[in-house]
């Protein structure tokens, strides 16, 4: 009824290739590191001259992207799309 590559199911297999892209990204760029540095200390990275108000609303942008397609999937699964799928 899934669409499976290999008896695994596509939307882990797109998982895996998310969380090891954004895993490259974080590690690897300038703007990941970034990332890292506003959470670990907003003050101590505005005082080395970094974005702050800019790298929080990227980090925002990039959650609400996951959550966008995490949403795709989860309707494409359930064949639904009801807001209310996640209440208790």
């Amino acid at each position: 009824a899934y669409a499976k590559v290999g008896g695994i199911p596509f939307s882990a297999i797109v998982l895996v290739v998310i969380f090891a892209l954004a895993g490259l990204w974080l590690q690897r760029t300038r703007t990941g590191r970034s990332i890292y540095f506003v959470g670990g200390d907003r003050e101590a990275a505005r005082l080395n001259g970094l974005p702050v108000d800019r790298i929080v609303v990227l980090a925002y942008a990039l959650s609400g992207l996951c959550a966008g397609i995490a949403a795709i999937f989860l309707t494409a699964r359930t064949g639904v799309g009801d807001p209310r799928i996640g209440a208790a």
